[in-house]
């Protein structure tokens, strides 16, 4: 029977920026500590609970005589993209020292199962335990319950995002709409809520305080993924304000013609600010660490693939909506093949490259595990 690995999964880092636990987390007694840790620093977070539970699940498999280990794996308070690459580069770390054949993963909500495809590209998942931590059946304090649920991401995607979505659209088209004070009454109000509900989801502040410490550090140790992202940013800025301005000037009758035009556009100028930005990342930590993390490389791949499967649809969209007078049928075909080439072309080479990726890993691991045995 294969070594089964019992993984806890922490996607915002809480282990990290409460406890100073340092992940991948590998072992029975540091992860025990870990969770202690944890618990101390802050007794109402549900990660530790979700540790403690799979060091229950490695004692249980241990006792049934099965080969078993069990791993801590976190990502960043920024949740999203950033905290995910950290995630896939911790678990290639720890597939090629543990060498597990199977995982149990263990989480305290959807958040964290976000992350579950990854997982499942690395090994094959035997089962998905959610921690579910229970709560006093007499609420004492609304207002506190509610603040601590703001704070959850998972009830800001949800359900605040929705809902911030729907006040600013309804506030926009009331103000926009007849002018009358009762208009003027309600949609003021709403649109305001809508963008205060909006910025809370972003997590604006702590956003822009995290982007400005970062690029002063990064000026200062002339880190070359800061500039990089500028670069990257002031493409989408450019063309964001040329795709804006070549749809005015084309004079469309209709708003969905003009926005599938300028879609059309603005999407070519997102694949050299993905290849700049995700470059600078792989650039930065060669030149720094001497070493290539390809997990850039093969995500910034699969992000223009994305990128070109996306100019194809708008492409059909436009077509079969009749915007795209003059274009025939062999045009609109030989036009598709030639996206759903390069698609198909990137999807190969970022499939090839994260084999070639986990195989070096693997290679390594095996390595080092010979010689700690010698």
């Amino acid at each position: 029977m294969g070594k089964t690995l019992v993984l806890c999964v922490d996607r915002d880092n809480d282990f990290g920026t409460k406890a100073g636990v340092e992940s991948p987390v590998i072992g029975r007694r540091a992860n025990l500590r870990a969770a202690i840790k944890l618990g101390i620093a802050d007794p109402e977070d549900s990660d530790s609970n979700s540790l403690f539970a799979a060091i229950k699940a490695y004692d249980e498999l241990k006792a049934k005589g099965e080969p078993v280990e069990i791993a801590t794996v976190c990502g960043d308070p920024s949740v999203g993209d950033k905290s995910d690459h950290k995630i896939s580069y911790q678990l290639g770390e720890i597939i090629s020292r543990v060498q597990p054949e199977s995982a149990i993963m263990v989480s305290d909500g959807p958040e964290d199962e976000f992350v579950l495809p990854l997982l499942k590209g690395k090994l094959q998942v035997r089962e998905v335990r959610r921690v579910v931590v229970k709560q006093s059946e007499r609420i004492e304090d609304t207002i506190y319950i509610i603040r601590k649920g703001m704070a959850k991401e998972e009830i800001r995607l949800y359900i605040i995002t929705p809902l911030a979505f729907i006040l600013l659209a309804s506030g926009l088209l009331t103000i926009t709409g007849t002018f009358t004070p009762q208009n003027m009454a309600y949609g003021i109000p709403a649109f305001g809520l809508g963008l205060l509900f909006l910025l809370q989801v972003l997590q604006a502040r702590e956003r822009a305080e995290e982007m400005y410490i970062e690029l002063r550090e990064g000026m200062l140790a002339a880190r070359l993924s800061i500039f990089t992202s500028l670069i990257a940013f002031l493409f989408i800025f450019i063309g964001g304000a040329y795709s804006y301005q070549q749809t005015v000037s084309s004079g469309f009758p209709t708003a969905e013609e003009a926005s599938l035009y300028f879609t059309a556009i603005f999407i070519w100028f997102i694949v050299p600010a993905i290849i700049i930005r995700l470059g600078g990342f792989f650039l930065d930590f060669w030149l720094r660490h001497k070493k290539a993390v390809w997990a850039y490389m093969y995500l910034a791949l699969s992000w223009v693939a994305m990128v070109f499967l996306t100019g194809a649809g708008i492409l059909l969209v436009r077509y079969f909506s009749g915007f795209l007078e003059g274009y025939g049928p062999d045009r609109i075909f030989n036009e598709l093949m030639a996206y759903f080439a390069v698609t198909v072309g990137l999807a190969v080479g970022a499939a090839l490259l994260y084999r070639y990726d986990r195989e070096k890993k693997r290679v390594a691991g095996s390595l080092e595990l010979a010689a700690e045995g010698h």
